[in-house]
């Protein structure tokens, strides 16, 4: 019979199941919300689950390919998958590395894709995708850039990308070091200090600074480091000493007197002898004193403790206290000037110039011709910026040795400074004596003279000086110009020929030359540098009629035609240029006939 046969059966069975098919189809549709429950991808050949509304993290090299999207739609009928920078759909047939998909392909940056499944125009769900490089990826691509610009913009990149990351910090940080950047280094360490204040980063901060020579950032950070560990001693001192030299004198000393609590009796004698000095500079002389005695009383043979006791004690008005330490002080020290002298040097290392004078003008008052003492003196007053005091050194100097050649010269160049020229002159002239070609003293006298108005001077210096620098074209000015007064123009001429050989692309040399040559009568030679002339200078109508007339005096009328042509070209309406040219023209100068 027909039932009987099998191909019968599978067309029934088939029917029924495209029945049922769309019985269920229907029967969802009506009854049930479609809904995203995970993916299922492979990444690397490994599978990994993704539930819905989650992040994924994955690597720019990984393979990736999408096996299953779960919802509970029969077949996944109408599912699609959108995202925007990445096609996920494609990753649904065929496993990919995903560098290939990423924008531009660019590895090295950090992306974040949301994959969202849709049924027809519905979302049903999405899961996030982060793609980024390992922190080893960045430092592995950074060692393969050889040029040192754009490896630390690499880095400076990562670190943006990934600003937690202590090893691509670290490595950025020691490329700033070592490309000589210390501000972006700095600006690196200070970053989350407040939160991880450490003594290591604290010294590498302070070691930067320095290279900057950022003198209030040194200060901050060395505040920085004593109140993490008071008993830093190095770090005191350093603090100390940099508030001094910036003014904060307070500051100073109470750093000072907190290195005094912590120290052995030899570091102490140092200490109050450094803390009376700044109350005595301060003018708070009842701490000074304190501190002066209490330095006595660690080292009882020290001469120079009793006289600044001394000293105090009559600021404060305490004449007899006064008089009894300064018996003890010449009681040591009585007369003892080669005492004085390396008290003296030594508070000039200690950079404590005012003492060292004091101790030196003792010592004058005894020797006022001891060499030695005048020359330290004036190595003090020129530290201290004191030029008067300076000046009226170097003269002592030379009262005892006239024949120094280095305080001849100094002292002549603070008196040129000072606009003592008169004064100055001698001394200029004597240093010569020892310097004779020397080029910088001739430029001076040069100017003395000069502002002086004695020209015949100004100009054998100028003689000088042209034989010593001879491209100086302010020279061969002013030689111009004095030797034109005298109306020399012979001996203007060789020395005007030499400038012309020197600057040959100076028109004033050559107009100088014309007018030498003009007037001492060579007119050939005068008419041949203003034809070199005119090269220089071509719409110079006043130069170019000075040709035409000097080469239609020569007879060189076609010349002179041209030149006279010229004349009219840049002045129109020339009268002299255009009834030359046209008496040359009637009389047939320049026609083709």
């Amino acid at each position: 019979s027909l039932l009987s046969r099998p191909v019968v059966w599978i067309i029934l069975l088939l029917v029924v199941a495209s029945f049922a098919a769309g019985w269920y189809v229907r029967h969802f549709r009506n009854t049930l919300s479609p809904h995203f429950e995970y993916f299922l991808i492979s990444v690397n050949q490994e599978q990994r689950k993704i539930v819905a509304g989650k992040t994924t993290r994955l690597h720019p090299a990984d393979r990736v390919r999408i096996q299953q999207v779960a919802t509970n739609v029969p077949l996944n009928f109408r599912i699609r998958l959108v995202s925007e920078g990445i096609d996920a759909e494609a990753l649904q047939f065929e496993e990919m590395r995903l560098s290939d998909l990423l924008p531009h392909k660019e590895m090295f940056d950090h992306y974040r894709f949301r994959v969202r499944v849709k049924y027809r125009n519905k979302d049903l769900g999405y899961s996030d995708w982060e793609v980024r490089p390992y922190p080893a990826d960045w430092l592995d691509e950074a060692d393969r850039i050889l040029e040192t610009e754009r490896r630390i913009v690499f880095l400076a990149r990562a670190r943006e990308l990934l600003p937690e990351d202590d090893r691509i910090r670290q490595r950025l940080l020691t490329e700033y070091k070592a490309a000589g950047r210390p501000a972006q280094a700095a600006a690196m360490l200070e970053e989350g200090l407040s939160k991880n204040v450490s003594r290591e980063r604290l010294s590498g901060l302070l070691e930067l600074y320095r290279a900057m020579s950022a003198e209030d950032r040194i200060i901050s950070v060395l505040r920085r480091i004593v109140s993490l560990d008071p008993d830093d001693l190095d770090a005191r001192i350093e603090l100390a000493e940099r508030l001094e030299k910036q003014g904060g004198e307070d500051e100073s000393i109470k750093q000072y007197q907190e290195i005094l609590k912590r120290v052995g009796p030899a570091e102490q004698l140092i200490l109050c002898k450094q803390l009376a000095y700044m109350y005595t500079e301060s003018g708070r002389f009842d701490k000074a004193v304190k501190y002066y005695l209490k330095a006595a009383e660690l080292d009882d043979g020290d001469a120079n403790l009793y006289y600044n006791i001394s000293y105090l004690y009559e600021k404060l008005g305490e004449r007899e206290k006064a008089d009894n330490y300064l018996a003890k002080a010449l009681d040591l020290k009585s007369d003892d000037t080669e005492s004085r002298l390396k008290l003296a040097r030594k508070r000039v290392e200690e950079g404590r110039l005012k003492d060292a004078r004091q101790y030196l003008r003792e010592v004058l008052e005894r020797e006022p011709r001891l060499l030695s003492a005048w020359v330290m003196m004036a190595d003090i007053l020129d530290k201290m910026k004191d030029k008067q005091g300076l000046m009226a050194a170097y003269e002592q100097i030379l009262a005892i040795d006239p024949e120094n050649e280095t305080v001849i010269y100094n002292l002549a160049v603070m008196q040129y400074e000072a606009g003592d020229l008169k004064k100055s002159l001698p001394h200029f002239k004597k240093y010569l004596e020892f310097r004779p070609e020397d080029v910088s003293v001739h430029s001076i006298l040069f100017h003395i003279y000069k502002t002086l108005k004695n020209a015949p001077l100004a100009f054998k210096q100028a003689q000088i000086l042209i034989e010593l620098k001879p491209n100086e074209l302010e020279l061969y000015h002013y030689m111009f110009q004095y030797l034109s007064s005298k109306g020399a123009y012979g001996q203007m001429i060789p020395l005007m020929k030499r400038g012309v050989e020197r600057h040959p692309l100076s028109a004033d040399l050559k107009e100088y030359l014309v007018v030498a040559y003009l007037k001492t009568g060579d007119e050939s030679r005068a008419m041949a540098q203003m034809e070199k002339l005119v090269k220089l200078k071509p719409r110079d109508a006043d130069l170019w009629l000075h040709l035409a007339r000097l080469r239609e005096k020569r007879g060189r009328l076609k010349g002179a035609l041209e030149a006279y042509g010229r004349v009219v070209e840049l002045s129109p309406g020339h009268e002299e240029a255009e009834e030359a040219y046209l008496q040359l023209r009637l009389k047939g100068i320049g026609s083709d006939g």
